[in-house]
C-alpha cells in the first residue's frame, strides 16, 4: 500500500520542519519560532505525531547531505524503486530522514537483522529492489544473513549504510569499523560515497551512482549492492533547502514528482534488454539431441511465475517430456497433465520411468530424493538458465543462456514455422492427453504416460493423510492447504516445513504464490521475510516449526508497525514438535544421547504467552476439525494470528511412510 504524492509532499520531517513542495522548492518561511510543528513520518504508513516546543533551540543542519541524498534517493525513484526499511541511528540520520521525506514507502525495523531478511521478502514477491538503511558499527554486520540468502537467490537490494568520515576511522572512535567491503563478494557491486557536497559535478556522480546501483541490483545475476555514506556533522539534514529532491534532475525526469516517481510514459528500467531467441543451428543441435530421448524437465523456483506458465506446457506438450513441478516452481496452480507433483514420493522406486535425459529450469528441485537419484542415474543434462549452472551435482553437459520461457518459446516458434517435423499436424492442441502423448516430438511413445500414471498412484496415497485424525502435521497441511484462500501467499519456513508443502501441496492447486529462503536452507528471518512478501497479497499464510520461529521471534513487533495489518491477514500456522523434528530423517538420526541435546535440541516454550506480551491473537486447536475452523476464523480477520498444532518429535519418517507410493 504505498502513500500518494501528495501525502509524501505533505509529511514533515523528523525534526518538525515541512516537506518539499511538488516542485521541490522550500515551503515560505516566515521566520517565527516553530509552535506546535507537526510531522508524520510513516513507517509501513502508519503515522504518529511529534509536537516541538514553541521557541525550542534548532540543532544545525546539514544542507549539503540533504541535497547530495534527496538527488540520490530521488534518482532511485525515477528507476522505480519505491521501497526502504529503516533501522533507527545516529550515523544514518541524514539518510534517514531524506527517505522519510520522500514519496519512498518506508518501514521501520528495529532489528538490522530482522529488517534486512523484511526486505528480502518484500523485493522477493515485489520484484523490485528496495533499500535498506542502517548506522554504522554492528548494525551493519547484522544485514549479512538476510544478503547471503538475496545473492544466492538473486534478489535484489539497495543496501546504504551510514559510516564515521574518514577523519575518524581507525583511531578509536566509537561505533566505527571497517565496513569497506564489509559483504565481501556476496555483493553486486561496492562503491564508497564521498562526503557529501552539493556541487553540480557531485550531484551528477550522486545520482549515476544510483543508476548503477540499480543496474547491478537487477542486471543478469540480481542480487544486493552496498553504498557505504560516510557522514560528517551536522548529521539533520536540511529538508528545507532549495532544490531538495529535483538538484540535478536530468531531461527525461518529471517536473512534478516530490522525492520521486516514474513519469507517465517512461520506462523505468535504465536498461533495455532485448527478448532472447535461440538461433536455428542450436534449435537445430538440440532438437537432435532430444530426439528419441525418455527426458523430462525439472522445473525450479521461480521458473512458471510472471511469464511463460502456458509456453512452459506447451513446450511439454510438444516435446512428451513430464514438466517436474517443485513446490516453488510456479506450476502446482495448474491443472494440467503434464506437470507432475508427486515425483518425490516415487523417484528412486522401481515405479519411476526411465530417464536418459533432463532439461532443467533454475535451480534443483527441493526433493533430495529427486537429485540423489538422478546423480546416481547421470542422464544427460540440459541447463537453462540466464547465467550459472547451480549445479551440485557437477554434471552439466550443455549450458543455454536465456530464460526458461524464452527456451520454450524458441522451440514453440520453430515448431510452428515448420523447422522441427515435416508433418505439422496440430500436436499443441490434442483433443486428449492421449493425443499429444502418441504424437510427442522428442519422447518415445507413450512415455508420458507411463508418468502420469504413476504420478496419479502418488497422489491417491498421498490423498489418504486426510483420514489422519491428526497424529502429525500432515493432515494439518493438507486442510490448510485446501483452505488457503485463491491468489494468497503462502510462504514456508526451509528445512521441515518446505519438504511437508512438497509432499502435500497436490495439483489442483488454486492460484497460490508458494516462497521460501530456500538460497542457503537456513531458517532464520523467516517471520521478517514472510511479512515483507505479505504486503503485495490480500491475505498471507506461513507455515513454520517452532525452531524457525523462535528465531526469528523479533519480527513479531511488526504486527504494530505494519498498517498493511489493519486490512489484512497474515496466520502463522505453527507446527510446534518441540525441537528440530527434521533430524529425524537425517543420517544424524541416533540412539546416543549425542542426538537429543545436538541435534533435536527440545525446547518446551508458552506460546501463548508469548503471543500474549506481542498483543497478536492466538488458537491452539486439539485436533484437525478445530484447525480448520480456528484458520477459517483467522483468516477471516484483519491482523496477525499465532495457530499452534503439536505434533510429535519422535518418528517423523514412520509418520510419513504410509503417504509414500511404493515405499
Amino acid at each position: 500500500m504505498s502513500e500518494t504524492q501528495e501525502d509524501a509532499a505533505s509529511r514533515g520531517n523528523a525534526a518538525g520542519g515541512s516537506a518539499p513542495a511538488r516542485d521541490g522548492s522550500s515551503p515560505a518561511d516566515d521566520g517565527a519560532a516553530h509552535a506546535a510543528t507537526t510531522e508524520a513520518p510513516h513507517v509501513g504508513n502508519s503515522v504518529r505525531v511529534i509536537s516541538a516546543t514553541v521557541g525550542t533551540p534548532q540543532p544545525p543542519v546539514n544542507q549539503e547531505a540533504a541535497l547530495f541524498i534527496s538527488a540520490f534517493v530521488d534518482e532511485l525513484a525515477h528507476l522505480g524503486v519505491q521501497d526502504v526499511v529503516v533501522s533507527p541511528g545516529s550515523r544514518s540520520t541524514p539518510l534517514s530522514m531524506v527517505f522519510d521525506a520522500s514519496a519512498f514507502n518506508l518501514y521501520l525495523d528495529i532489528d538490522e537483522r530482522g529488517a534486512a531478511f523484511f526486505a528480502l521478502g518484500r523485493a522477493k514477491a515485489s520484484g523490485r529492489p528496495v533499500c535498506l538503511v542502517c548506522t554504522s558499527g554492528t548494525a551493519v554486520a547484522n544485514y549479512y544473513p538476510a544478503l547471503l540468502e538475496a545473492s544466492t537467490s538473486r534478489v535484489p537490494l539497495i543496501v546504504l549504510t551510514g559510516d564515521r568520515p574518514h577523519l575518524l576511522r581507525n583511531l578509536g572512535a566509537p561505533q566505527t569499523c571497517d565496513q569497506i567491503k564489509i559483504f565481501g563478494d556476496a555483493m553486486r557491486f561496492f562503491n564508497e560515497m564521498p562526503l557529501p557536497a552539493a556541487d553540480t559535478a557531485s550531484i551528477a556522480y550522486a545520482r549515476q551512482m544510483a543508476r548503477e546501483s540499480f543496474i547491478q541490483a537487477t542486471g543478469e545475476l540480481p542480487g544486493p549492492v552496498h553504498l557505504n555514506f560516510p557522514v560528517d556533522d551536522p548529521l539533520k539534514p536540511d529538508l528545507q533547502a532549495e532544490g531538495l529532491f529535483t538538484i540535478g534532475r536530468g531531461p527525461l525526469d518529471s517536473s512534478d514528482r516530490p522525492g520521486g516517481g516514474v513519469p507517465d510514459g517512461m520506462c523505468p528500467m535504465p536498461l533495455l534488454r532485448a527478448a532472447r531467441a535461440l538461433d536455428r543451428r542450436t534449435i537445430d543441435e538440440l532438437a537432435e539431441l532430444f530426439s528419441g530421448k525418455r527426458g523430462i524437465v525439472l522445473c525450479g523456483e521461480g521458473c512458471g511465475e510472471g511469464c511463460g506458465v502456458g509456453d512452459l506446457v506447451r513446450f511439454s506438450e510438444l516435446s512428451g517430456f513430464p514438466l517436474i513441478a517443485d513446490p516453488l516452481s510456479g506450476l502446482r496452480g495448474a491443472d494440467v497433465p503434464c506437470i507432475i507433483d508427486n515425483y518425490d514420493n516415487f523417484f528412486g522406486t522401481d515405479d519411476c520411468p526411465p530417464i536418459d535425459l533432463i532439461i532443467r529450469f533454475g535451480r534443483w528441485p527441493v526433493s533430495k530424493r529427486c537429485y540423489s537419484s538422478l546423480e546416481r542415474l547421470r542422464p544427460t543434462q540440459v541447463v537453462v538458465d540466464t547465467a550459472q549452472t547451480r549445479d551440485f551435482n557437477a554434471s552439466t553437459d550443455i549450458f543455454v543462456c536465456c530464460t526458461p520461457a524464452e527456451f520454450a518459446r524458441s522451440f514453440l516458434d520453430a515448431y510452428r514455422d515448420g523447422r522441427l517435423a515435416d508433418d505439422t499436424s496440430d500436436i499443441l492442441s490434442p483433443d486428449t492427453v492421449d493425443g499429444f502423448v502418441q504424437h510427442a516430438l522428442f519422447a518415445p511413445t507413450g512415455y508420458l504416460s507411463q508418468w502420469l500414471a504413476v504420478n496419479e498412484r502418488a497422489a491417491a496415497a498421498i490423498a489418504r493423510v486426510e483420514d489422519d485424525p491428526g497424529t502429525f502435521e500432515g493432515p494439518y497441511i493438507r486442510r490448510m492447504l485446501a483452505l488457503v484462500p485463491d491468489d494468497a501467499l503462502l510462504f514456508s519456513a526451509s528445512s521441515m516445513s518446505i519438504r511437508a508443502i512438497d509432499t502435500f501441496l497436490t495439483k489442483p492447486a488454486r492460484p497460490l504464490r508458494v516462497m521460501c529462503n530456500r538460497g542457503l536452507n537456513g531458517i532464520d528471518g523467516t517471520l521478517s521475510s514472510a511479512l515483507g512478501a505479505a504486503l503485495d497479497f490480500a491475505s498471507a499464510t506461513l507455515l513454520t516449526g517452532d525452531l524457525a520461529f523462535l528465531h526469528d521471534l523479533n519480527a513479531l513487533h511488526l504486527a504494530r508497525e505494519l498498517a498493511w495489518l489493519a486490512e489484512h491477514s497474515f496466520v502463522i500456522v505453527l507446527s510446534d514438535n518441540r525441537g528440530g523434528g527434521i533430524f529425524e530423517l537425517l543420517p544424524q538420526r541416533s540412539a546416543e544421547p549425542y542426538f537429543e541435546r545436538l541435534f533435536l535440541t527440545p525446547q518446551n516454550i508458552d506460546f501463548s504467552g508469548i503471543a500474549q506480551g506481542f498483543g497478536i491473537c492466538y488458537e491452539q486447536p486439539k485436533d484437525v476439525g478445530e484447525f480448520a475452523d480456528a484458520y477459517e476464523r483467522a483468516i477471516a480477520r484483519p491482523g496477525l494470528t499465532l495457530i499452534r498444532i503439536e505434533t510429535p518429535l519422535d518418528g517423523l519418517a514412520d509418520c510419513y511412510r504410509p503417504y509414500q507410493a511404493s515405499r
